[in-house]
């Protein structure tokens, strides 16, 4: 039913350790997940197999992939591991994390016993975010990232006025946007102003172009100048009492005391 995989004893003893063949069932030529990979996709597929550790684990670095798996096989590339990576995991024959890949069900068709297994040298690290992937719309984010992007999008939203597609509107700045950069960076108007000129001649010599100058301002001057701390808050004026109302109080902290005092010595 099975066929051991062999692997040559490559490296030093810590690598040896490990074992150097795996069982590779036949009902693989059946599996309809495999067989929906292409005939490269195939090869890596089943050629990672000897070389997973006593965990199902192999490095999802590509170039350590080509290096370990098919290192004589010109025509599969980079660009063809990278693609096997995310075909395997779609077809859910294999978890991907950021430091290895997972091969599913393989506890299952290998019989390696806790105290022979090596020690585990992946930390399966998830992978954070699928921006790039389109297939997670809602990727987890850490507080940071959440963070930085409320405060993109709320940058956006203040830098998106009439004229800021312009490389003019480095030149004259409006009165409204100055107004702003004032009250929320310790800034000067004329330093803001060296600043947009500066910025304006180095747009003309390099020839960049940016779809919006108001956020190409905004971001040089976060870099080169602090934000305003926010103005105090406004003491809240304090309710007039009555000379009665004071002596009622009084009588009141006074007969507390007493009581309090009685208690104590019982």
């Amino acid at each position: 039913m099975f066929r051991a995989v062999n692997l040559p004893r490559v490296g030093g003893p810590e690598q040896n350790n490990m074992a150097q063949k795996r069982m590779l069932s036949k009902s693989i030529s059946l599996s309809a997940q495999v067989n929906k990979l292409n005939l490269k996709e195939k090869i890596l597929f089943t050629w990672s197999i000897p070389h997973l550790d006593d965990y199902g684990l192999l490095d999802s670095d590509p170039e350590v992939i080509k290096a370990t798996v098919c290192p004589m096989i010109k025509d599969i590339t980079i660009k063809d591991i990278k693609q096997f990576v995310n075909r395997i995991e779609v077809e859910k024959l294999c978890t991907v994390y950021q430091d290895c890949i997972e091969f599913l069900g393989f506890e299952n068709h290998q019989s390696i016993s806790a105290e022979k297994r090596s020690k585990m040298k992946f930390q399966k690290i998830p992978k954070i975010s699928q921006e790039n992937s389109g297939k997670n719309n809602n990727p987890q984010k850490s507080p940071l990232q959440d963070k930085r992007s409320k405060e993109k999008i709320r940058e956006e939203k203040e830098s998106a006025p009439s004229g800021a597609s312009s490389l003019d509107f480095l030149k004259n700045i409006p009165k409204d946007d100055e107004d702003y950069f004032i009250q929320r960076f310790d800034l000067s108007v004329g330093q803001l102003r060296n600043k947009a000129e500066s910025l304006f001649l180095y747009c003309e010599a390099k020839g960049k172009t940016y779809r919006n100058y108001r956020s190409f301002l905004l971001n040089a001057v976060k870099k080169d100048f602090p934000e305003r701390p926010p103005a105090p808050k406004p003491k809240e004026p304090e309710i007039p009492i009555s000379e009665e109302d004071r002596k009622k109080n009084m009588e009141k902290l006074a007969e507390i005391r007493k009581n309090f005092k009685g208690k104590i010595k019982r």
